[in-house]
């Protein structure tokens, strides 16, 4: 054995005794680490966005000074002048790099070529004139093909499944959020935004997801066809399903597996494993804070985000409290039977009101998704007062003049604690399309870092002081159409 690793594992196993385990927020949560790895960092190295003009400004920034490497991966890339300018400025950052910046972007079939201009018209000038740089992928689910994928029209398609991650990656500096790359998302769509400066180890780990779905995605090229990635031997809604699922999954573990081995060369699911998450060793001085990367891809039976959120939910303790964000609140049953009945924590769950839900005053089928919402919060909420739990859960929704909201996510705070020392902050929405249908990210970032706490808290303040809490009778007087309350049961799972 190396010496530098009989160092590691003797500070592994010093970390493991009973007198140096830290009691902490880090060892609370050092059980994540049987599910993903943990990536250390020091509090100071995560910054929090409040605004989408902060993350538009942000993103442009992050552009201008890649040397390396930009990593983007979201649902679609819009068409306007903001829009325009992000491709713009990373065509000028390609034109002025002397060594190779390598670009990978990666967005939704569906969703990426709905309508003409598109996202990937935008794109197409890059691949015509950085083709070896210039890498641009389109995910398209698996379970959209055969009659269906015939006759669903555009739009409507989007249902079935998503490429739903939402991951800016410059050089070794990560950003997560659940904002795409839209005007909207830019100027009065209120949304999460975290940064994780100088991570190379999340970074390279988040590359290589991105990666891993590009791989079985379809490319595009500078004359704006699409072809299959190099390698990919299985069609995604002509092949056999169970064939592509199951190959997918096995390169996709495997290549999560190399992206992780360098920082856990031990077994993935030793006590060690999972200590090395949460104890310092000598390298790890001064960092005071874990990040792990929680991936869903339903399609694909990739569960580690779903199963880490319910767990999560069950061993909050009494007395501590968490607060709950989704611009679309639909939770699974599972989710929803876990919060009810086998959660001690307090929750403040923060959804959109109607006027600021995406969908508001849309025309035809659109139009009714706000009712449809409602109609799924009175549920949850009768379903609470049936178990006597309207104490300890409550529903708050955000309305602001002329925004809608759109974040997700959720902030913990320990028992007798002022303050939140852990998030989940991504793309993921906790509802039934987010576990089964669509590709999701997101990560925990728990930490001991009492500055980094301060500013979690000003980042949760920042949108519930936007809300106000609702009650049943509030959500029953408002009028639904009869058509929504007959369809909602059955087209729930679709959103």
């Amino acid at each position: 054995m190396a010496a530098s690793e009989k160092a590691t594992l003797s500070s592994v196993r010093d970390c493991s005794s009973a007198s140096s385990l830290p009691t902490s927020v880090l060892s609370s949560h050092a059980w994540i680490g049987k599910h993903s790895p943990g990536f250390r960092i020091h509090g100071s190295q995560v910054e929090f966005l409040h605004e989408p003009a902060d993350f538009y400004s942000n993103l442009l920034e992050q552009i201008k000074k890649a040397e390396r490497r930009i990593v983007i991966a979201s649902l679609y890339l819009g068409t306007g002048r903001m829009e325009q300018k992000l491709v713009d400025t990373i065509s000028e950052t390609l034109a002025q790099r002397s060594l190779p910046l390598k670009v990978d972007i990666l967005l939704d079939y569906t969703r990426g070529q709905r309508g003409h201009p598109n996202s990937c018209s935008l794109l197409v000038p890059l691949l015509e004139q950085y083709g070896s740089q210039v890498s641009v992928s389109l995910y398209h689910t698996p379970d959209l093909r055969g009659m269906v994928r015939r006759f669903l029209p555009e739009r409507y398609n989007e249902v079935v499944g998503l490429q739903h991650m939402k991951i800016y990656l410059f050089d070794d500096n990560v950003m997560l959020s659940g904002a795409n790359l839209s005007d909207s998302y830019f100027t009065n769509r209120q949304d999460r935004y975290v940064i994780m400066h100088k991570a190379p180890g999340l970074a390279d780990f988040f590359t290589n997801l991105v990666s891993a779905v590009q791989s079985f995605s379809f490319q595009l090229n500078s004359d704006c066809s699409l072809q299959l990635s190099k390698g990919l031997t299985v069609h995604p809604f002509e092949g056999g399903i169970f064939y592509f699922t199951h190959t997918l999954n096995q390169r996709f573990q495997s290549s999560l597996k190399s992206a992780t081995r360098s920082k856990f060369p031990l077994n993935p699911y030793s006590f060690e494993r999972i200590l090395r998450a949460v104890c310092p060793t000598s390298s790890d001085a001064g960092q005071d804070t874990v990040v792990f990367p929680l991936v869903q891809m339903g399609p694909f039976d990739i569960q580690t985000d779903s199963i880490v959120t319910e767990e999560f939910f069950r061993k909050v303790p009494q007395a501590s409290s968490i607060r709950l964000a989704s611009g679309y609140f639909n939770l699974t049953s599972h989710y929803r039977q876990t919060l009810i009945n086998y959660s001690a924590a307090d929750y403040c769950i923060l959804t959109a009101s109607p006027q600021a839900n995406g969908f508001y005053g849309a025309s035809g089928v659109s139009g009714g998704v706000p009712h449809a919402y409602n109609y799924i919060a009175q549920g949850f909420l009768r379903e609470v007062g049936d178990h006597c739990q309207q104490q300890r859960v409550q529903l708050s929704e955000y309305s602001r003049p002329g925004w809608t909201f759109h974040a997700k996510g959720l902030w913990y705070t320990a028992p007798g604690q002022l303050l939140p020392s852990a998030t989940f902050i991504g793309s993921p929405n906790f509802g039934y399309r987010s576990v089964f249908r669509d590709v999701e990210a997101q990560a925990v970032i728990a930490t001991d870092n009492a500055d980094l706490q301060r500013r979690l808290h000003r980042e949760q303040d920042h949108l519930y002081s936007r809300s106000q809490p609702v009650e049943l009778n509030t959500l029953e007087a408002r009028p639904i159409p009869l058509w929504v309350r007959f369809v909602t049961p059955y087209i729930s799972n679709f959103f």
